[in-house]
């Protein structure tokens, strides 16, 4: 049976009617023309994208302690881990120079890189900064390097405890922050912030959310809120309405009036953060950045380079950190120090293959929350059946009532003895649904379908295990009437 609805694919439709909408929700977003506009616009946009982010609890004792420590010629790297939220650990490398008094310090976060901290690539700024008077904090990402498995998809089980994984990196840097800020070694005033891809990405959220940043430098990150719809980036570069909330030249602007220089790759491969996004970003962030009488604060570089933290990158970071932390010459590329040949495992706070249990990967400090939540939320008295709902409708976008809906013309037939219907449901705007019931007859009740898979296995299956068109297996028997639909995403959508 010809389960179609329409003679072409309309797969790219749902695609279409996102990017109108980002692409909507991008005009909406203007910079101001006065001071004070956005002064008080950036207060309330800091308080929606924290609120959007997660939760930010009363931070608990750092309870730093320390693993190790690596000699190198001029300075040295402490194995370290500290508490971020009661029960979870975050491991990192610390790297101190050995001369005495106050330093800048510079916290370094890592982007996708399994190994986290350790990789060469992250570690190498480390090794950069601290032979140049610069204390480094380089920490593990949860579900990366020690603190992982698993990062990207299973960010999204955070969701269901009130997390975002961009709020959850965003939390373990402020505490990151508050360690360096403990030191006896860091000037707690001269704090910067670098990092590259997901790196650059909590370099911004950090650098715009915490004050206490003084200096930044995102690399190959920057781009446009518009340009990640349909893009399909990481859970934890990834706000829940985000676009909703602001374009990414206003999360930029939260750092103004803070000195920020924006590496991007010319030879880019992730689509967000191509030059074109880049500028179009920067452009407005600009216009932040001249309200404060501040233009020199804000630059960018576009280097001939495919996507990541290149020693040319490294040359363009250490002299603007340079110029705004230390106050030595001009905001411009410096020469590199040689990097050592030091392993990776001997940066590993735990080199074995066992690890404390506070030492949490995401999805196991999913649970631990989930369990937490429940004791909380199941008590007596404290739930209310028609709260939830309200809570759970407004969690889902669902709209109220059914006046948003649109039904196509009814296209009734007959087709190898069996009667059917075919029409299309616009459920709101811009998304369509290709609906074929079937087994119509005097039926008043109709069920609703839906699997991944795409309906034509379904019809074919009978509702159970998956089954291909080509075993041959007779469609569901007669009964209620059977509607059949594809999930978004799902084959011949």
């Amino acid at each position: 049976m010809n389960t179609n609805v329409w003679l072409e694919p309309g797969g790219h439709l749902l695609k279409e009617a996102l990017l109108q909408e980002a692409r909507t929700l991008n005009r909406l977003h203007r910079p101001p023309t006065r001071l004070d506009d956005w002064l008080a616009y950036r207060e309330r946009l800091r308080e929606r994208l924290m609120a959007a982010a997660g939760t930010f609890p009363d931070p608990p004792a750092l309870d730093l302690r320390e693993h190790g420590t690596v000699r190198m010629d001029g300075y040295r790297i402490v194995k370290l881990t500290y508490q971020s939220r009661p029960g979870l650990r975050v491991t990192a490398n610390l790297f101190v120079p050995d001369a005495p008094g106050r330093h800048p310090a510079v916290l370094n976060v890592h982007g996708h890189f399994p190994q986290g901290k350790v990789a060469v690539e992250v570690a190498a700024r480390g090794h950069t900064l601290a032979p140049e008077g610069f204390v480094v904090l380089s920490v593990d990402a949860i579900g990366a390097g020690e603190r992982g498995p698993a990062h990207g998809k299973p960010g999204a089980s955070l969701l269901s405890v009130g997390e975002t994984l961009l709020g959850m990196q965003v939390y373990d840097n402020m505490r990151a922050i508050d360690l360096l800020q403990s030191l006896d070694c860091v000037d707690p005033g001269l704090i910067g912030v670098t990092g590259a891809s997901g790196g650059g990405n909590q370099t911004m959220w950090i650098s715009a959310l915490d004050p206490r940043v003084k200096a930044a430098v995102p690399v190959v990150s920057v781009g446009t809120f518009e340009a990640y719809v349909t893009h399909g980036n990481c859970w934890c570069e990834t706000l829940p309405d985000g676009l909703n909330i602001a374009e990414e030249w206003g999360v930029l602007g939260l750092i103004a009036p803070n000195p920020l220089l924006v590496l991007t790759a010319h030879r880019e491969q992730i689509d967000a953060f191509v030059e074109a996004e880049m500028l179009r970003a920067y452009a407005d962030a600009r216009r932040i950045y001249s309200l404060y009488g501040a233009e020199e604060r804000l630059a960018y570089q576009i280097l001939d380079l495919p996507h990541g933290y290149f020693p040319e990158m490294r040359r363009h970071m250490l002299g603007w950190f340079k110029h705004w932390l230390q106050g030595q010459g001009p905001p411009l590329p410096r020469t590199l120090p040689k990097d050592p040949a030091l392993p990776e495992s001997a940066l590993k706070c735990f080199p074995g293959k066992s690890r404390p249990k506070d030492i949490k990967p995401l999805i196991e400090y999913v649970s631990f929350r989930s369990k937490a939540l429940k004791k909380v939320f199941l008590h007596p008295g404290k739930l209310d059946r028609n709260d939830k709902r309200r809570e759970l409708a407004r969690l889902l976008r669902r709209r109220d009532g059914p006046h948003h809906v649109r039904l196509s013309e009814v296209v009734s037939g007959e087709e190898e003895g069996r009667r059917y219907q075919k029409f299309t449901v616009e459920s709101e705007p811009g998304v369509l649904l290709p609906l074929p019931p079937h087994s119509i007859g005097k039926a008043r009740l109709v069920g609703c379908h839906c699997r991944s898979s795409g309906r034509e296995r379904g019809l074919l299956s009978g509702g159970g295990g998956e089954r291909s068109p080509d075993e041959g297996q007779e469609p569901l028997p007669g009964g209620p009437a059977e509607h059949w639909r594809d999930p978004l995403g799902a084959p011949r959508r």
